[in-house]
């Protein structure tokens, strides 16, 4: 199997993505990303949020990103005062706390992802049309 990392802008909409005044960081894997989250929970006595709270912050993060993509490609359009949202940065929040959930229940997001994509593979692989090779 071919390893893909994500190497530039997708899609019609990645032209929209704010443009960064720092060098880009590099590749971080799942692993990585759990360990940033876990070095910074750490660092607090609260710890991560309990699985409720957790999940009820899912629904609100998932909520802002509806909310941008409705006005970007609804019919509800923004107000004229209200800011361009960042879609890249609504997806962010929402794998932020999903990586809280899995840290808080020592779950490898790698791992699962890795069973995840398997399932997919081999569970679809017939069911939409291939595009010719090059």
């Amino acid at each position: 199997m071919q390893k893909m990392l994500y190497s530039g802008p997708i899609g019609e909409g990645a032209s929209r993505a704010s443009p960064s005044l720092q060098p880009p960081a590099p590749p971080m894997t799942l692993a990585d990303a759990q360990r940033r989250v876990d070095a910074w929970i750490s660092q607090y006595e609260e710890g991560y949020f309990d699985p409720l709270t957790n999940m009820t912050r899912l629904a609100e993060e998932v909520g802002e990103l509806a909310r941008e993509v409705n006005h970007r490609f609804g019919q509800k359009t923004k107000k004229a005062e209200e800011p361009e949202g960042e879609m890249g940065m609504e997806m962010a929040d929402i794998l932020f706390v999903l990586i809280c959930m899995a840290n808080r229940e020592g779950i490898d997001l790698e791992e699962s992802f890795g069973r995840m994509m398997a399932k997919v593979e081999r569970r679809d692989a017939d069911r939409w049309t291939r595009k010719p090779a090059p």
